[in-house]
């Protein structure tokens, strides 16, 4: 393989697990957080509707320091279907996200000091004193399961340290929240857990997108150190022009919201979700300016379409509709909306 190939195939955007361009959205859960943990609470509830970048969200704060106003350790579990809420089922689930060993014979109060001593671990690693746990697929948490995280709590405070839990919730997981399992949380836990709740909302309007794509054009660099940023890698030529990503953001977000009015479906209380806008993203640059080489120098109207086609636009907002306005929840970006007009350029 020569060399040249060998390094195409080495950039990051042709991995499986990409860096993840910063956004408003997940500006706005780090902000729930560090605000949370100030308020003296334990947790926050990270609500929104399926694929659209929860997750997501909190891996890149994990892997990132400057929202941070102090150090904090992170720890990511994912909660399994399951019918009995046990003390074993959780913390064994916890041990299992830690890539530990796990034993059916072992009893609860092992376990569970087992897993406050990787807790305590962690914390100490990251000179911290807060944990930040986000329990992925939160909607599945029983009553029960509340009890033995605040159990947790108490074990992981007596040991110096302080436990915030992001509850990643898929309030689209059965039609809408579901409500009946969180009736079932006593009111010590939920004044623990519930008290401060976040609503997910991912890109929205033309101005969030044109603030997303810069982070191509100025921000995410390969090689690390070279000073060359993704859409320079993949449109030399074209960059070298003047031409930048995030120039054609308002062109983009027209066609996209054109598809959803032909569709029937609402474009005015619609955000772009991660999963297609990533794969969006990822199709433009590798395959249209990638592979057009020299002779790239925007995209049309019709790579631009053909790009929507392969992410799946169409089909996903079809079957996996938003049953939220981002209207509640959002301030659109702009003069009025705290982002520097200058930066956006």
């Amino acid at each position: 393989m020569k060399t040249q190939d060998r390094l195409e195939l080495e950039h990051p955007m042709y991995h499986i697990r990409r860096p993840l361009a910063d956004t408003h959205a997940i500006e706005r859960v780090g902000t729930a957080i560090t605000g949370g943990i100030e308020q003296n609470s334990h947790g926050l509830r990270l609500v929104g509707n399926t694929q659209r970048g929860k997750t997501q969200a909190c891996v890149h704060l994990d892997g990132t320091l400057g929202w941070r106003p102090y150090p904090m350790a992170f720890c990511h579990i994912r909660m399994g279907l399951h019918d009995r809420a046990t003390e074993n089922y959780l913390y064994t689930k916890l041990l299992a996200c830690a890539h530990l060993k796990t034993s059916q014979l072992s009893d609860p109060n092992t376990n569970l000091s087992r897993v406050v001593t990787h807790l305590v671990s962690l914390a100490e690693e990251a000179s911290a004193e807060v944990i930040v746990m986000p329990i992925d697929e939160a909607q599945r948490l029983r009553g029960k399961d509340y009890e033995h995280l605040h159990t947790l709590d108490n074990e992981i405070e007596a040991a110096g340290k302080r436990l915030f839990v992001v509850l990643i919730t898929q309030i689209d997981y059965l039609g809408n929240e579901p409500e009946s399992i969180l009736s079932e949380v006593s009111r010590h836990a939920a004044a623990r857990f519930l008290q401060h709740e976040t609503t997910f909302i991912s890109v929205y309007m033309a101005r969030e997108l044109k603030r997303y794509l810069k982070q191509y054009d100025k921000v995410l660099m390969w090689p690390v150190g070279s000073g060359i940023t993704y859409t320079q890698y993949f449109a030399p030529i074209a960059f070298a022009e003047g031409w930048r990503f995030h120039h054609q953001a308002e062109e983009i977000w027209n066609l996209a919201t054109e598809l959803l009015a032909d569709q029937g479906l609402d474009q005015e209380a619609w955000a772009w979700p991660m999963k297609t806008l990533e794969a969006f993203v990822i199709y433009m640059l590798t395959r249209v300016a990638g592979e057009k080489k020299g002779e790239f120098r925007r995209f049309t109207r019709d790579d631009i379409l053909k790009g929507l086609a392969y992410c799946g636009f169409v089909h996903f907002e079809k079957t996996c509709p938003s049953t939220l306005d981002p209207r509640l929840y959002v301030k659109p970006l702009g003069p009025d909306g705290g982002e520097d007009e200058e930066e956006l350029e």
